[in-house]
């Protein structure tokens, strides 16, 4: 008796769950190109829950069903690659951006999109495939569309301006002169110098209180545009330089740092840097 009620209740539950993703499947086709990849997630839990129910008519036919589903949505993803480039440059051409690359990477201004079709997702980068900035998503034209625009807002979102920026470089490149006892002028390792400058970057709060809630996050990405805005801004007539890496160094990110040249996304490994002007400005 208890086994016969067990087996009935999972049935039940088996039942219930194919009940509500079947109406959440339902919900998807009314647009079954753009919810292709939605409608391939349903279709695999429908099928691992009808593989639950004991034989018969009825899952016979939810098999024959889900069966001429999956080539339906196989066709779709198709179409869906076509229609998916067509409508995410006309979203981007709407504001002013241009789209150049060919699947499965496409680049957008500084970043660089990699196109999943097979698992329906899409990965960020910042420049050509250079710091991962987001993985994981959704393939669908509008939400890639806002999480660019979102990265990108993020991106040029400052609290200081170019100029300030440089000082607090230049103060941090004089440390690292100090702690190596090197000469004013001499090369040193770019990341040692950006080390100090994330130092320079934190609250009073953090240094009284170094937890990490109080820790000011620099990502890779963010430090390269602060440098590519300082470039910008006319650095060089300041007296900083930055000298290009060795082709060994630039796959080791401890050695070199990459800095875009262009709002197309074009840019530069360096390994070092200098400053040939002194700079008396104190900090702010």
């Amino acid at each position: 008796m208890h086994d016969i009620l067990d087996r009935l209740k999972k049935m039940s539950r088996d039942v219930q769950g194919i009940v509500k993703t079947m109406i959440k499947y339902n919900e998807t086709i009314v647009d079954p190109i753009d919810n292709v990849y939605l409608m391939e997630k349903h279709c695999v839990v429908l099928g691992k829950r009808i593989n639950e129910l004991p034989p018969g008519a009825v899952k016979d036919e939810l098999t024959q069903w889900i069966a001429i589903e999956n080539k339906r949505i196989n066709e779709n993803k198709e179409e869906f690659r076509i229609q998916f480039g067509q409508k995410l440059h006309k979203l981007f051409k709407e504001k002013g951006i241009e789209i150049k690359g060919q699947y499965p990477l496409l680049r957008v201004g500084m970043f660089t999109l990699k196109l999943d079709f097979e698992f329906g997702q899409v990965t960020l980068f910042f420049g050509p495939e250079i710091d991962r900035v987001k993985s994981g998503i959704a393939i669908h034209p509008q939400v890639v569309f806002k999480t660019v625009l979102d990265q990108d807002k993020a991106l040029r979102s400052m609290d200081r301006t170019p100029e300030e920026y440089l000082i607090d470089l230049y103060h941090a490149y004089m440390r690292v002169l100090q702690l190596h006892k090197q000469s004013f002028g001499e090369r040193t390792l770019i990341t040692e110098v950006l080390r100090e400058f994330i130092v320079m970057q934190q609250s009073r709060k953090f240094f009284m209180d170094p937890q990490k809630v109080h820790y000011r996050e620099f990502s890779r990405n963010k430090l390269a545009f602060i440098l590519y805005q300082i470039k910008q801004a006319g650095a060089s007539e300041r007296g900083l330089h930055f000298h290009v890496a060795t082709f060994d160094a630039t796959t080791n990110k401890l050695q070199s740092f990459w800095i875009p040249e262009n709002e197309q996304g074009e840019g530069t490994h360096y390994s070092m840097v200098s400053f040939e002007k002194q700079i008396e400005q104190d900090r702010k």
